[in-house]
């Protein structure tokens, strides 16, 4: 009889959660597969899914929406598509995983699959969510001719890019927690007004390392971060007092999942009164929101 299995395809921006296998495993071991499991008795293959996400990642799947079904002589295989998920990825089967990642379909490839399956069947869940999964392209969406955090007569633009690749040289990285039209704020060191969490890159380079430690310190535990978009500071005559690198600085947003796990507070990005509406970052998130 062969094995019922149940696995989820997650998708964040243009990449997908694969686990490594850890090397004590008997079926498998070192290996890079999908999350999920096997379907007991009297489980639909979608309730065993849930299951297995929450006992292996902690999370809640929002919508699974069923993706292929491949049989082969030794089991059968159900695989969901899961854009949408309560609480952070983290490994919580240590045993059976030793790393989790976000990978975009080039560096899957370039991976040790558990299955000569796995790639093509990515590659056309990918394909066929072209819509939500591939990135989309860097689209300017405001300017702020002679910025007033910027030496005169220079200009800052406001660029959206969910999913796509973090530019540098990056100065700061922000990270963007939501509930519904809220935001997860605290307070700024300097003024002590509301501000998404912030950090200093401090090699300058696409900031996503930075903001996965950051990530990690506001939420507890490490998880997922996706590039919302971010700050183009072009600057073509700077003066002693301008800190960043020119002509071109970024200042990114990335976005995760999850419930912060330090003090802070909730704020409305859909407020017209909102004390967040002078941030630099403010086009994109609200941008982001109504996208």
């Amino acid at each position: 009889m062969r094995d019922r299995i149940a696995a989820a395809v997650l998708i964040d921006g243009d990449r997908v959660l694969l686990c490594l296998r850890s090397r004590t495993r008997r079926w498998c071991p070192g290996v890079w597969d999908l999350p999920g499991g096997h379907v007991e008795d009297c489980e639909s293959p979608a309730t065993a899914l849930s299951r297995e996400l929450r006992e292996e990642l902690g999370i809640t799947a929002r919508a699974g929406r069923p993706a292929a079904h491949v049989e082969t002589d030794d089991y059968e295989i159900d695989v969901f598509v899961v854009h949408e998920w309560d609480g952070a990825i983290r490994n919580r089967a240590p045993d059976e995983h030793d790393k989790l990642a976000f990978v975009t379909l080039a560096e899957a490839a370039r991976l040790d699959l558990a299955d000569a399956h796995l790639l093509p069947l990515l590659t056309r869940v990918m394909a066929t969510e072209s819509g939500i999964t591939r990135p989309t392209a860097p689209e300017r969406i405001s300017t702020t001719p002679n910025a007033p955090w910027l030496p005169p007569g220079n200009r800052a633009d406001a660029v959206y890019s969910p999913g796509g690749a973090a530019p540098a040289p990056t100065g700061l990285v922000r990270l963007l927690i939501q509930r519904g039209d809220h935001v997860f704020c605290v307070a700024r060191d300097d003024t002590g007004k509301p501000d998404l969490p912030t950090r200093t890159v401090p090699d300058l380079d696409d900031g996503r390392t930075t903001a996965e430690l950051l990530t990690r310190d506001i939420l507890g535990e490490p998880a997922a971060v996706t590039l919302v978009g971010f700050i183009r500071n072009i600057v073509d005559t700077p003066d002693a007092d301008y800190p960043w690198p020119t002509p071109n600085a970024h200042f990114s947003v990335w976005a995760a999942h999850g419930e912060p796990r330090i003090q802070g507070q909730w704020l409305s990005i859909s407020d017209q009164e909102s004390p967040l509406r002078d941030r630099h970052w403010w086009p994109i998130a609200t941008h982001a929101n109504t996208a």
